[in-house]
């Protein structure tokens, strides 16, 4: 008895020594992981926060590699093609090509690892923070959400401009515009009385131009679950040419460029995305679209720049909201590579990046908050424009998950044939474009016709899908929607 006592202590000890051998290998090793995103604005958070994940592991280095703007997701697809694809990434955002990532083999099984369901626990509210048929497909779980819902666009207003415009209230406080009518009679104020422009924006990054689109999440269906903008999931239908916001905005822009309303770098096609912050902050115009990294971005540019505050984005039609940003369930956005050369490590800089040491970095240097930003938020908040970003959770509404009902839908493939919303936005206000009905009739039915494609294409593969998985009769856009899983 006492022998084999002894023997098994002696087991024990030699497994034990073996295993501490290997792991202190393991540990010295020096592991190098590719890392890309496209953040330029917030690259120094997460920089900060890179430097913090070395200190905490110091046999992995992180290589950064930004590729900001539109570029990213064509620089990834060919990477990725070429088998030369980054271990960890900002995942694609659209629905159709990240699930093309999963399908490709390309985005690992993150449940191989034993404290997966650990960290999916660390989350606010697990059981719809990650879902069949949005971060997890087959029971792979390919991500996780980042951001909390919220609305992420806001109107900058330049409060210099309103001041010396004299749009003041008697008790001092600023005329801010809550109705697209008074924003632009305020920019028509303002160029009377400062010589300063009303907006500007960039119209080479026809992203970024595309934002002023964006207002129609106030005024309608637009943006809300659907398989592309200007879908109404209550019809099955887009409608681009019959929408009233859609309209409003493209006609009283093409006014503000005919006014001279309109900084014209925008309409030149001068200046990008952070040229355009740059003008706003050295008050060349009044109002600007953008979501809240853009004041950690001026601290860089230009860190003088404090005369500034934030609203929602003026309603369209009307003077109250008629719908408001949607949320999901789920959520997405970091991925590792299925072919990493360092799974564990790759693994560990994952969690990182979805943790609250990284958050808290992100939030303290003047990015927003994250989905896991440690409580209280206040203490983030080191403008008065942040008092309206932190209040904008109250300006979205969880929305209809068509591929929680169906998951089979995660199969269509939705490819858009000539230009895009944006493209068309960009055309239409610089004037290539004089038809306006024209240029949305012909966009309702081209992404009608690919979304049909889409679902034909899929029901050849053998997938039962069809228009009526799209479609939520009973959805009210004023209300948070809790989509009903499939296997319920």
């Amino acid at each position: 008895m006492k022998k084999r006592t002894l023997l098994t202590s002696l087991l024990v000890f030699v497994l034990a020594t073996m295993l501490s051998v290997s792991v202190a290998a393991q540990d010295d090793e020096q592991i190098t992981l590719e890392y890309w995103d496209y953040w330029v604005t917030q690259g120094p958070a997460v920089d900060a926060a890179i430097e913090l994940f070395e200190e905490m592991n110091p046999n992995i280095n992180i290589e950064k590699t930004t590729i900001g703007g539109g570029p990213y997701e064509e620089s990834l697809d060919l990477a990725f093609q070429g088998e030369t694809g980054p271990d960890v990434f900002v995942a694609p955002g659209e629905e159709a090509i990240f699930n093309l990532y999963a399908n490709n083999g390309w985005l690992l099984d993150l449940m191989q690892f034993e404290d997966a369901e650990e960290f999916m626990n660390s989350f606010p509210d697990p059981d719809i923070n990650f879902l069949e048929g949005d971060n997890v497909i087959d029971g792979a779980l390919y991500t996780a959400p980042f951001f909390p819902g919220r609305a992420w666009l806001q109107l900058y207003v330049n409060t210099r401009l309103y001041e010396e415009a004299g749009l003041v209230e008697d008790d001092g406080s600023l005329m801010l515009p809550e109705t697209w009518e008074q924003m632009v009679e305020n920019s028509r104020v303002i160029k009377e009385e400062t010589g300063a422009f009303g907006t500007g924006f960039s119209m080479q990054q026809t992203w970024a131009a595309g934002w002023w689109m964006q207002f129609c999440q106030y005024s309608g269906p637009w943006d809300h679950g659907g398989p592309g903008p200007s879908f109404d999931v209550r019809t099955g239908e887009y409608t681009f040419s019959t929408n009233e916001c859609a309209q409003a905005v493209l006609n009283s822009l093409v006014q503000m460029r005919d006014e001279e309303l309109i900084h014209p770098a925008s309409l030149g096609f001068a200046i990008d995305d952070e040229g355009a912050r740059v003008l706003f902050a050295t008050h060349e115009f009044a109002h600007l679209v953008a979501g809240e990294w853009v004041i950690a971005g001026w601290e860089n540019t230009n860190p003088e720049f404090e005369e500034f505050t934030t609203v929602r984005l003026p309603v369209v039609i009307g003077e109250e909201p008629s719908s408001y940003f949607a949320s999901g369930m789920g959520g997405r956005w970091f991925s590792v590579n299925a072919n990493t050369e360092h799974p564990e490590a790759a693994w560990e800089f994952f969690k990182f990046l979805n943790g609250p040491d990284f958050a808290q970095i992100w939030s303290e240097l003047g990015n927003g908050l994250l989905i896991q930003t440690p409580e209280p938020y206040d203490q983030y908040a080191d403008h008065p424009a942040w008092e309206y970003i932190f209040s904008a959770v109250e300006d979205v509404r969880v929305v209809p998950q068509r591929t929680l009902r169906n998951p089979d839908l995660t199969e269509v493939q939705i490819t858009l044939t000539g230009p895009t919303i944006d493209d068309v936005f960009v055309g239409i206000v610089s004037g290539e474009i004089e038809d306006i009905d024209a240029a949305l009739v012909d966009l309702e039915e081209r992404y009608t016709a690919a979304l049909m494609q889409g679902i034909e294409d899929a029901q050849s593969a053998g997938f039962d899908v069809s228009i009526e998985d799209y479609i939520f009769e009973d959805w009210n856009p004023l209300e948070d929607f809790i989509t009903t899983l499939a296997d319920e």
